[in-house]
């Protein structure tokens, strides 16, 4: 495969990995969070489930974040294995 395909490739992987593990859960808190400030009238129960879809939506994104990180940092390392890693200070 060429490396343009290649690219391509991966480009269109992380656009859509960022779109279904970012931006769709902070559509959803944002969305939960407008409705809880324009609807003052809302039930204690109805409060209460848009707060909890907001709490799973963070979760998710604190999942997202680790992953990302994750794969950062292995992807780094590994493509830049000659290089010394830094070393925990003893002093």
């Amino acid at each position: 495969m060429p490396k343009e395909a290649s690219t391509a490739n991966l480009t269109l992987a992380l656009n859509t990995m960022l779109e279904r593990e970012f931006v769709s859960p902070l559509t959803s808190i944002r969305g939960a969070l407008e409705i809880m400030r324009d609807f003052t009238d809302l039930s204690d129960e109805e409060r209460s489930r848009f707060l909890n879809n907001a709490l799973q939506d963070c979760a998710r994104l604190e999942l997202g974040v680790e992953q990302l990180a994750s794969t950062v940092y292995a992807t780094v390392n590994h493509q830049q294995p000659d290089q010394p890693q830094a070393q925990q200070g003893n002093g």
